[in-house]
């Protein structure tokens, strides 16, 4: 129990106080002072050494400052309590104090209601055992966020030693392989196999060369057993007189003739020998063979052109190309066909039979003999398609070899094979002396975690399960309080939650029956709209008393109350007086500061009334 406050030097209006005359504290001790006469400079000096936090008294340190820092003494039944250079001798934990600050930290500031409320709201209303428990959570939280700023730094150590970037965790937990760099050969080994297989599977097959026939040179000897000799003799006799292409002129001319009428002169062309002639020689027989004749130069270009050959030629070479991969898994033998004798039978066959066939086309009915050049060409071109179908044939033999080497590359899996390559060759890097010293540092990080993981929940368990029970319970008292002050509001759904990730409160107000929000909220009712001065500070009054109800300590605490029935009329006010008498025979000692002395008096009668006790102390601050 407090016993006096023996000296105060420099703190607020206490400039330099020292007890004198009876002002021991007894279990009831009442201060009366005007308003600014320095009561709530004397809380904040008891906060101060209820916290052991010196601020509370540095921030009231007197004006103008000196050079004599604050300093109080304060003389408690086990001893004395000294405040110097900004700190206590000891702390004094077992004092509950309700003033403006306790209000302003806990219930409200001004007109609302924040986070930070409801967070220490909900260590008052859990009592020492929750805020234990509550802080077993938040350690373990702390300790988690701790414990995986450690890994990232780890995983950041190891990373550089990873090949492919494979996933941390699983680098950390590969085994240890015997003799693993000849297992890393063999995959290397049979990845390079695989490689090949997935080139064998995209390669193609020779190809072979589509062969023309070869020529038919009939057509150069052609003529038209049944025209009339006359009519061609009268026609190449006639010819002479043109240039080389008057035959052609002939045959177009002959088609104007209509009803044996010239179409030059418009005369009859009756009886004249030579018109019959010509209309003779250029028969249908002649027509079609001069057709034929045509059919048979466009051919000599389709087959022997330079199309043609460049079509074999690429044939060639392609396979050419193709047989440089194959012999990596095959001996490799095309037919003998070289290039120079392909371009020659080509090239001598088109040269000379179109040759023949331009002639042969300018005097159709004439036969064409063939030169000795043209007959060479045939020769060669007939030793081409000797070789050539013998390099088909050798072409058609390779590709049964193709097949076989793709059938059995077509089992493989190189994505696989690469995959176990990755493994090996880190489990080989992670079993590495340096690196085995930070893999075996993060999995016992990652183990610290699990077991603060486990920790947390297990905590979160018996926090929520005792704060299930405690919030009921207290949301009960809280209204059994409000409606003794005669409030017209009562709490409800008081729970708890994790908003944050800390331990939190929440609740309700409802009036009416009606549930208001404490969080305020435009265009509706809400804490700040919904309560008057009055009834907030009823509602702070019933928090603190609803902590005492439940404090399982009550009777060795010293409860402090500045100006507790602030802004509440007269019947607020009676409430309050019973409230705090019946504090008085709970408590071990209960000290009230009021700038009200009547208030004070019925404290004062109401506990000399009910003989809760017999020794009281009424202190005035001038």
């Amino acid at each position: 129990m407090l016993k006096k406050l023996l000296t105060i030097s420099n703190v607020g209006r206490f400039c330099s106080y020292s007890a004198a005359g009876s002002v021991e504290f007894a279990k009831l001790t009442v201060i009366f002072g005007e308003n600014g006469r320095g009561k709530s400079t004397l809380t904040s000096i008891l906060r101060s050494l209820q916290s052991n936090d010196g601020n509370h008294i540095s921030e009231r340190a007197s004006l103008p400052a000196t050079a004599a820092k604050p300093a109080v003494q304060v003389r408690h039944q086990t001893g004395n309590y000294d405040f110097k250079a900004g700190v206590w001798s000891a702390a004094m934990p077992d004092i509950e104090i309700f003033d403006a600050q306790f209000i302003n930290d806990n219930v409200y500031s001004g007109l609302t209601v924040d986070h930070e409320h409801k967070r220490n709201l909900y260590r008052i209303i859990v009592g020492e055992q929750g805020v234990l428990l509550s802080r077993k959570v938040e350690d373990l939280d702390i300790a988690i966020r701790q414990t995986n700023t450690e890994l990232t730094a780890k995983k950041a150590e190891i990373k550089p030693h990873v090949i492919d970037g494979s996933d941390i965790d699983k680098f950390v937990e590969l085994p240890k392989f015997d003799k693993v760099d000849e297992l890393i050969a063999k995959k290397e080994d049979e990845i390079s196999a695989l490689q090949s297989a997935a080139e064998i599977s995209a390669k193609g097959s020779f190809a072979e060369i589509v062969l023309p026939a070869a020529p038919l040179t009939a057509i150069l000897q052609t003529t038209i057993e049944d025209l009339s000799k006359e009519a061609a003799e009268a026609v190449a006799a006639h010819t002479l007189t043109l240039d080389k292409r008057g035959e052609q002129w002939l045959e177009q001319g002959t088609t104007y003739f209509k009803d044996q009428t010239c179409p030059f002169c418009a005369q009859s062309t009756a009886g004249v020998d030579l018109v019959a002639s010509y209309q003779s020689y250029f028969s249908e027989a002649y027509k079609d063979l001069k057709e034929d004749i045509r059919q048979h130069s466009k051919a000599n270009d389709d087959r022997f052109g330079p199309l043609a050959l460049l079509a074999v030629q690429n044939n060639i070479t392609g396979n050419t190309t193709l047989s440089e991969f194959w012999k990596r898994f095959f001996d490799v033998k095309l037919s003998d066909l070289p290039t120079p004798d392909t371009v020659q039978a080509f090239k001598g066959l088109h040269t000379h039979l179109k040759e023949r066939l331009d002639l042969k086309s300018g005097s159709p009915l004439e036969a064409v003999t063939a030169t000795p050049e043209l007959d060479a060409a045939l020769k060669a071109y007939a030793d081409f398609l000797a070789n050539a179908l013998k390099y088909n044939a050798s072409c058609k033999a390779m590709n049964e070899l193709v097949k076989v080497v793709k059938a059995k590359a077509s089992g493989g899996n190189i994505a696989a094979a690469t995959a176990d390559l990755a493994k090996l060759k880190n489990a080989k890097k992670r079993h590495d002396s340096t690196v085995d010293a930070l893999c075996k540092d993060y999995l016992l990080l990652k183990l610290t975690k699990l077991a603060h993981e486990a920790g947390k929940e297990s905590a979160k368990i018996a926090l929520d399960t005792y704060s299930s029970t405690i919030f009921t319970l207290y949301e009960g008292t809280m209204n059994d309080q409000l409606k003794l002050f005669g409030a017209e509001f009562l709490l409800a759904n008081t729970s708890s939650n994790y908003a944050g990730g800390k331990p939190n409160s929440s609740y309700n107000i409802t009036i009416n029956t009606a549930p208001v929000d404490v969080d305020s909220a435009v265009g509706k009712p809400c804490f700040k709209s919904a309560l008057s001065g009055g009834d907030k500070s009823c509602l702070a009054l019933a928090f603190f008393l609803a902590r005492l109800e439940h404090d399982p300590r009550i009777a060795d605490k010293v409860v402090v109350l500045d100006d507790p029935m602030c802004s509440l009329d007269r019947f607020h006010s009676d409430r309050s007086v019973k409230a705090i008498v019946d504090i008085v025979g709970k408590a071990k000692q209960v000290i009230v500061l009021s700038h009200d002395p009547h208030f004070l008096r019925r404290i004062w009668d109401d506990v000399s009334r009910r003989a809760i006790e017999k020794r009281f102390t009424f202190i005035v601050l001038v």
